[in-house]
């Protein structure tokens, strides 16, 4: 399997956001712990397709599942709700990558109406979460795109 850059693309902040305005443009209910998950999708079939890391920050393993620990302490106290494509944090190069939008795309249709503990449970019983037991430790990119591998169909 080929290896992945280190290196990233975007920064969770600018895709989380992103993420948020598409579910408020859908009128699907989003909070942090949903984002996360979500964030956490995004990110695994982003690797699994183009097998490039989309983000600054890595996910890390915690009780409700992977959590990308800089996003959260960032936007602790955001309501997502407010979020919309007008954002000024949502840079421009963002809202138009055709292929984050696609796989953005891709994690709403399959996973976008799931509730943040449906999401959570889904997250904590999958493969790389499985063979992350510590609390606070990275998840390994390879496990991610190995288990994105196995349920995207190519």
């Amino acid at each position: 399997m080929k290896e992945i850059q280190d290196k990233y693309i975007y920064k969770s902040s600018e895709v989380a956001l992103l993420i948020a305005a598409i579910a408020n443009r859908r009128k699907i209910v989003i909070n942090a712990t949903k984002l996360q998950k979500l964030l956490f999708i995004v990110y695994g079939s982003f690797l699994s397709l183009y097998n490039l890391r989309l983000l600054d920050e890595k996910p890390q393993c915690w009780p409700y599942g992977p959590v990308f620990p800089k996003l959260r302490e960032d936007f602790i106290a955001e309501d997502f709700s407010k979020v919309n494509f007008s954002d000024m944090r949502i840079p421009k190069k963002v809202k138009n990558d055709h292929r984050l939008q696609n796989v953005v795309d891709f994690v709403f249709n399959g996973f976008g109406l799931w509730s943040a503990g449906d999401l959570s449970a889904w997250c904590l019983n999958s493969l790389p979460c499985k063979a992350t037991p510590d609390t606070g430790q990275i998840i390994d990119d390879d496990l991610i795109r190995t288990f994105f591998n196995s349920i995207i169909n190519k």
